[in-house]
């Protein structure tokens, strides 16, 4: 469940940056540069430690050790992922949908 939550994510700011960026020439370079640039993220709020820096990156939303030992997920997380997915998908719908499309 997990993984498939964070792809949903990485979808969702995928549509966002496709609706806003129209044509971008390298799309490899744009999405390992915002995974990259998130996983150090992580990687920085792990060192640090602080709670609300988890909020920046979805690689934290999911602690394996809190849904081990309490058999659950941690509901601001769930929450703030969700809030995400939906924030940028009705975006990225608005913005497309006002768009003058060229053929």
């Amino acid at each position: 469940v997990c993984s498939s939550d964070l792809q949903l994510v990485f979808l969702a700011v995928g549509l966002v940056s496709a609706v806003v960026l129209g044509r971008v020439r390298s799309v490899v370079a744009l999405s390992l540069g915002s995974v990259f640039a998130l996983f150090i993220i992580n990687m920085f709020s792990s060192v640090v430690g602080d709670r609300a820096l988890r909020f920046a990156t979805p690689f934290r939303y999911f602690d394996p050790v809190h849904i081990m030992r309490y058999n659950s997920y941690e509901a601001p997380f769930v929450l703030t992922e969700a809030a995400v997915i939906v924030i940028a998908v009705a975006s990225s719908f608005c913005i497309y949908s006002r768009k003058d499309i060229r053929v």
